[in-house]
């Protein structure tokens, strides 16, 4: 169609965490056809650039046909060996970036998100004045109590508190920092690229914070996602945060942000006291490591 060409509402960047093949293509279509739900507008209009879906995989270890996935997306960017998880998150920012959309969208493709809800949440952040967006979950398919999962909600619960009142923002104390999914307008890309260079699983925590703190407009709508069936302890994304919180608030202040975390009504309503007892001893780990 001579004089036009496709105006993105945003770019996706997904992360592979190897799905099934045909799990992770579906996937990738479903973003695509969010997208494309934006149309063709006048090439003189001004945003809007050719990529709109990239994928970026660390460590390929051929778990994926390479020419099969890469027919699913417009930019494949994979290392042979392991970069990072960090590192991965910037490159998808960067491949975000040269994509000219107004808004980039930065998500795992762990099975978590759904593109419909991605839609969702894409369509409320369009209406609004924020400039990123940290969804927060409504896990459809984990329980409060019980259950390994709980425990990585109740560890994510712990680091979230300490990295929002680290800055101030007493507000946020309760919010899910680490939901797997951003979605982020150019100027709150251009921030993260310059103050977060987190090169592991930190790396979620760390761009939560530093948009907290940036004085960004900031979203918070909700999503339903859904659970993964690994549990937090023992992985190495728990000691990655816990080091990461030594950093902000020192030793001595993570164990007393620990005690007044345990006292608080809601936690101890919602979480079991083993759990916060194992949390207590990942703690200790994460400080002598």
């Amino acid at each position: 169609m001579s004089g036009h060409r496709r105006r993105l509402r945003a770019a996706v960047a997904a992360l592979s965490f190897h799905l099934p093949q045909d799990s992770l293509c579906a996937f990738l279509d479903g973003c695509r056809r969010v997208l494309d739900r934006s149309g063709l507008v006048d090439a003189s209009v001004e945003g809007g650039g050719e990529c709109s879906v990239a994928l970026v995989v660390d460590e390929w270890e051929g778990l994926h046909d390479l020419a099969r996935v890469a027919t699913h997306v417009d930019v494949l960017s994979f290392s042979q060996r392991r970069r990072g998880f960090g590192v991965a998150r910037t490159t998808a920012l960067q491949e975000g970036r040269v994509s000219g959309a107004p808004w980039v969208v930065v998500v795992d493709a762990d099975g978590q998100h759904e593109p419909a809800a991605i839609e969702r949440v894409l369509a409320e952040a369009e209406r609004s004045d924020w400039d990123a967006v940290i969804p927060q979950r409504t896990l459809v398919d984990l329980p409060l109590r019980g259950g390994g999962a709980l425990d990585r909600v109740l560890a994510e619960r712990f680091e979230a508190w300490v990295a929002a009142r680290s800055v101030g923002r007493l507000d946020q104390v309760r919010a899910d920092l680490q939901p797997g999914l951003f979605l982020l307008r150019p100027v709150a890309v251009e921030r993260l690229l310059a103050e977060v260079h987190a090169r592991r699983y930190e790396w979620d925590l760390e761009a939560a914070r530093c948009l907290l703190g940036s004085g960004l407009q900031i979203g918070f709508p909700p999503v339903e996602s859904h659970s993964q069936p690994t549990t937090f302890f023992g992985t190495a994304d728990s000691i990655d945060n816990l080091r990461l919180l030594r950093r902000w608030v020192g030793e001595d202040g993570v164990r007393a942000a620990l005690t007044a975390f345990r006292a608080l009504d809601w936690v101890e309503a919602e979480h079991d006291p083993a759990a916060l007892d194992l949390l207590s001893e990942h703690l200790e780990e994460a400080l002598r490591a």
